[in-house]
């Protein structure tokens, strides 16, 4: 018996959405974690260290190679002084380089591949608002989501110090959050537990200074989020929590310890500094530009899902898109919050791009969809959008493949030089073209040795310089070698 693309699809759909085969569905559910966290550990293995890894692995205390646990506070303390403010992100990434100069890398390519579904998990709970009768369609779309629209993936997903900095931090932000969903859901009372609410009030205090430490842009939106949570539950006569407040100061006392680091004054200045009005307007103007070119599909999405709210629904009001609205205001916030900042790299987009996400779950909460039409038209997406994935994911692998072999073929040369004595090296860069590869997002070699990252990597390594072969310094060095050559 034949059957076209509509067939399979109603039949998938009836199945999706149906009561029954509650048992397939959890076999199906856990096969599709596993393969979302395999699919992930794979490309992290593949991922190799790259820029910020390098400089990373070494104590800002006192220039050595991490070599010992002992070493990663004063080494956080000193680079509080140097680089930045971001202590919880960076302590995080030299635990994990530390591990990598022991011998252990694999552990951080576990924990990162752990961490995926869980900010997954995050994001289905901040959507739906409860974990009750997980919808399966809703947790793939969050990873097609993920995977298609977060503008640098290998950037926040694969290199280790990117993760840290974004993945790991969101996912921070977003299980500090899980309380202020719950309240939102649960009907007003006044009835509480005294000693739960004691122990919440102490806890979120360095809670909030740990989702506050993370990064810039996501700690702005925390704030802006939770005084628009307080809000919301202000306009619904449900009692402000003591836990509200002491996470609103713990989340201020630690973002203002990494703005007021003097790490991050001394960073700022050597990057042009905060400018003034009219350099924020100026950023203003091509950030809009950047909105579009980043969150076009994502703001479609948006915008029909709201069209089919309405369709749907008639007796709606503005409490019904409250929690939608603030995250809705979370992302723009920590997009143009960017205007004051000298940089805005695409992976700062990962914080905007998620609460846009979540937004449009609760769009699709509000949907609830009872007619045909609406479970046909999200299965052939599913079915398209993993079709996408799948296509994508075998053509990124081709091009991280040719990445590795490169990579360690350098690496090869790179010993076998140390074991001549060789104290300058002449290196190929790597390169990749793929969102998922990190040799594209993030390059690799400079063109002058005595520049960052070309002197990181040569200390890493233990040299005097690393010379990128393709540089106008590669081709004058190759040519004075080959010339006293005998």
């Amino acid at each position: 018996m034949k059957y076209n693309f509509f067939m399979l699809n109603d039949k998938f759909s009836s199945f999706i959405f149906s009561k029954k085969g509650k048992k397939l569905k959890a076999v199906i559910f856990v096969f599709i974690i596993i393969g979302i966290i395999a699919s992930q550990l794979f490309f992290n293995v593949l991922t190799q260290l790259n820029s910020d890894d390098y400089s990373y692995s070494f104590s800002w205390a006192n220039n050595q190679k991490l070599s010992s646990f002992s070493e990663l506070l004063p080494s956080i303390i000193a680079h509080n002084q140097i680089l930045n403010g971001r202590t919880v992100n960076h302590f995080i990434a030299q635990f994990f380089l530390l591990l990598n100069n022991l011998g252990f890398g694999i552990l951080f390519d576990l924990f990162n591949s752990l961490v995926y579904p869980v900010l997954i998990f995050l994001i289905y709970y901040h959507s739906k608002g409860s974990f009750k009768n997980i919808k399966l369609w809703w947790i793939v779309s969050i990873h097609l989501c993920l995977w298609i629209f977060v503008p640098d993936y290998a950037g926040c997903f694969y290199w280790l110090v990117g993760s840290c900095n974004y993945s790991w931090s969101i996912a921070l932000v977003l299980l500090f959050m899980v309380p202020f969903t719950y309240y939102s859901n649960k009907p007003a009372s006044k009835k509480s537990n005294i000693l739960f609410q004691i122990v919440l009030t102490l806890l979120y205090i360095p809670c909030g200074i740990i989702a506050g430490n993370t990064n810039e842009n996501t700690a702005v939106a925390t704030i802006i989020m939770i005084v628009l949570f307080g809000i919301k539950f202000l306009t619904e006569k449900k009692n402000l929590r003591p836990w509200m407040f002491s996470g609103l100061i713990g989340v201020l006392a630690g973002f203002g310890a990494m703005i007021l680091s003097p790490g991050q004054q001394a960073r700022a200045e050597q990057s042009g500094g905060f400018g003034g009005i009219g350099t924020w307007i100026k950023n203003a103007f091509f950030i809009t530009f950047d909105v579009f070119e980043y969150l076009a599909v994502p703001l479609a999405l948006l915008f029909v899902a709201l069209i089919l709210v309405f369709a749907s629904n008639k007796g709606l009001n503005l409490k019904n898109f409250s929690s939608f609205l603030i995250f809705l205001i979370g992302s723009g916030s920590a997009i143009y919050c960017m205007v004051v900042s000298p940089q805005f790299p695409e992976r700062a987009w990962t914080t905007p791009v998620i609460f846009a996400i979540i937004a449009f779950g609760q769009l699709i909460s509000l949907i609830e969809p009872k007619n045909d039409i609406y479970r046909k038209t999200i299965c052939a997406l599913l079915v398209i959008g993993t079709i996408c994935f799948g296509t994508s994911y075998i053509s990124s692998y081709l091009d991280i493949k040719q990445t590795v072999i490169a990579y360690n073929e350098r690496e090869e040369y790179i010993e076998q030089q140390l074991e001549e004595g060789e104290t300058v090296l002449l290196l190929k860069p790597v390169s990749g073209w793929a969102k998922y590869n990190i040799f594209n997002s993030e390059g690799d070699l400079g063109d002058s040795s005595d520049e960052w990252p070309n002197t990181a990597i040569a200390r890493y390594y233990g040299v005097e310089k690393i010379i990128n072969s393709n540089s106008a310094e590669g081709v004058l060095y190759e040519n004075s070698k080959q010339a006293t050559a005998p």
